[in-house]
């Protein structure tokens, strides 16, 4: 069951790794725009007790691999040999409580270039994803900007400043 939602996890990611990978060398100075999706699935029984440590762990290692297997391939299609593919990848994932809820996020560095950042957890009995992704090796801020945006439109959940005297 778990294996089937990180399975699933993954198809929209991909896309948005693709499109910023191909993105060409020169623009990779520049603060690129951040592309950001929403994915929804049912949660085939899993809930948000069910997300552990070794589930973040497994779900990061299944997204790098996933996200590099699809940069191959569209490498490949480009006329380039797969086999000398070989980024710098710098991944790392956490958990965060926000607004009460327990999101998992991961964050993924490929070769200084392109940054993605994926927010998972549950909402309204489904398991949903926000996939930021940004063509340049810029931050991507996960609670403000277009990521933060998809993150309070998909778990109603936002990080606002409060003034306190």
């Amino acid at each position: 069951m778990r294996d089937a939602i990180f399975r699933n996890a993954i198809a929209v990611a991909w896309l948005a790794f693709l499109h910023l990978y191909s993105l060409p060398a020169w623009t990779q100075d520049k603060v690129a725009s951040i592309t950001a999706l929403i994915s929804i699935q049912e949660s085939e029984g899993m809930t948000e007790a069910d997300l552990d440590t070794a589930s973040l762990k497994r779900l990061e290692q299944w997204m790098v691999q996933r996200t590099l297997q699809r940069a191959r391939q569209n490498y490949a299609s480009q006329g380039y040999d797969p086999r000398t593919y070989n980024p710098k990848v710098d991944v790392g994932s956490v958990y965060a409580l926000v607004g009460g809820k327990k999101l998992a996020v991961i964050r993924m560095t490929t070769d200084n270039q392109v940054r993605s950042v994926w927010i998972m957890g549950f909402h309204r009995g489904d398991f949903l994803r926000v996939t930021c992704g940004r063509g340049s090796n810029h931050d991507i801020p996960l609670f403000s900007g277009e990521c933060g945006q998809k993150v309070t439109e998909a778990f109603g959940v936002s990080i606002k400043p409060q003034l306190t005297r």
